[in-house]
């Protein structure tokens, strides 16, 4: 996504990549909710450039757009043919998605624990999920350091959305107690860990170093346990999510508001 393209660790990975013998090219023009047109330009960029893999990072935007590239980098297909709403669409037999690894600069979305996104459909205003069961993450990394700098609103729109999450998966009237067990255990990790990680992104720089329950291995600690919180909500809400969610959605899109903000304005009513 746009706000994670300069961070330094961008430059970290490609060096990374290089000293493996690897080439890469970052994508960022992506928008904060992104647009089916951002995936268009996306996928043409995969395949100008020869590429064969695909590491979305960021918050959700940048995932999202990552997994949706993916979904239609070797195919023919209208990113709206892979709607969750239809059938999926058929695809040759020797077809096989790139290579996805998925490296959650936010703690809140969940998005690197499967393939489905959330794009919006520029010509109808609408947020609509797309996915195909065969594409999955080859791999998923969480690591707190790349979460330190998160601002603080920041911090706190995208714990809320993993907290709602769990709170919506523990609510749908289904039976899975595993996904019951794991969203109860994810409420109390944001319960204990949110306002840490909040509290010590409003700390100015000369603070960064002081010890004890501040302390940069206490943030760091709390960050982890965000980043586990947030994938666990994911996981859960395979059983359901609600109607918190649904009037997020909708005030996202139509009021291009950022996705947790708008579950923490709805959670209360």
């Amino acid at each position: 996504d746009q706000g994670s393209a300069g961070l330094p660790f961008i430059d970290t990975l490609q060096q990374a990549l290089l000293s493996a013998g690897i080439g890469s090219e970052v994508f960022a023009e992506v928008a904060p909710n992104p647009r089916d047109s951002d995936i268009v330009l996306a996928r043409n960029a995969y395949l100008e450039g020869g590429h064969d893999s695909v590491i979305a990072i960021g918050g959700g935007s940048g995932m999202d757009a990552g997994k949706s590239t993916a979904l239609t980098a070797h195919n023919q297909c209208d990113i709206w043919q892979f709607d969750f709403d239809r059938d999926v669409p058929s695809l040759p037999a020797d077809h096989i998605f790139p290579k996805l690894i998925c490296i959650p600069t936010t703690a809140g979305t969940g998005a690197e624990t499967e393939s489905t996104a959330m794009v919006t459909h520029s010509e109808r205003g609408m947020k609509l999920c797309v996915w195909h069961p065969e594409l999955k993450p080859s791999l998923t990394l969480l690591d707190p350091e790349i979460t330190l700098g998160l601002p603080a609103a920041l911090t706190a729109w995208t714990g809320i959305d993993a907290m709602v999450h769990a709170i919506e998966a523990y609510c749908v009237p289904d039976y899975h107690p595993m996904c019951d067990g794991i969203a109860l255990e994810g409420i109390r990790m944001v319960h204990d860990s949110l306002k840490q990680c909040v509290d010590f992104a409003m700390l100015d720089e000369d603070e960064l170093d002081i010890e004890g329950e501040m302390g940069l291995e206490a943030h760091a600690r709390a960050r982890g346990e965000m980043l586990l919180a947030a994938l666990m909500g994911a996981v859960a809400f395979q059983k359901g999510l609600g109607v918190n969610h649904s009037c997020a959605h909708a005030l996202s899109t139509v009021c291009d508001m950022h996705h947790g903000l708008a579950n923490a304005m709805m959670l209360p009513f």
